[in-house]
């Protein structure tokens, strides 16, 4: 829906917040505009969500550049026959469109080694499983996280606390020894 799960534009729109750098990415695909407004990525961040996103190569790449502590998770599907019959069950595509997408397939392997990590799309609930385990240890990574810094100084003064408890001990037997 409009102004829920998406922001319909018209072309002459869509150019213009482009040119006003509005998109974290955007990208002509199948004949068709697509773009991720910034404002919407940085309120769900600021919410505390992760964002995730399902687009091409040439999105992803610039989302990673507007964005830069992007992970990017390429899925790969088990095989070509497997790419072409899961095309072909859409019942979506003639043959100029089907050949379109064939081509961008093509173009966007070429470009697997640029992401951060690879699940193989063969079995639904693994990939599913795959991609949760990427987001939670994502999620874990020191750098991505202020609890930590704080969790870990808070232990540290316990323990110099109690350590300095031990040598005022050791002191204090020293001397009465």
């Amino acid at each position: 829906m409009d102004g829920i799960s998406y922001h319909f534009m018209s072309r002459d729109e869509f150019a213009a917040a482009a040119a006003r750098g509005e998109f974290a990415e955007y990208a002509e695909v199948h004949g068709n505009m697509y773009g991720t407004l910034r404002r919407e990525v940085q309120r769900v961040l600021a919410s505390g969500r992760h964002v995730m996103m399902a687009i091409d190569v040439q999105g992803a790449a610039r989302f990673a550049a507007a964005f830069p502590e992007t992970v990017q998770i390429f899925v790969l599907p088990p095989s070509a026959q497997a790419l072409i019959e899961r095309l072909r069950m859409r019942g979506t595509e003639n043959a100029d469109t089907m050949a379109e997408r064939l081509r961008n397939a093509l173009t966007e392997l070429r470009v697997v080694e640029q992401y951060d990590y690879v699940v193989i799309n063969d079995e639904l609930e693994r990939a599913v499983a795959n991609v949760s385990g990427i987001i939670d240890a994502e999620s874990l990574r020191r750098e991505r996280s202020t609890m930590f810094a704080g969790l870990v100084a808070q232990i540290v003064e316990g323990l110099e606390q109690e350590l300095s408890h031990f040598s005022e001990e050791q002191r204090h037997a020293r001397t009465h020894a």
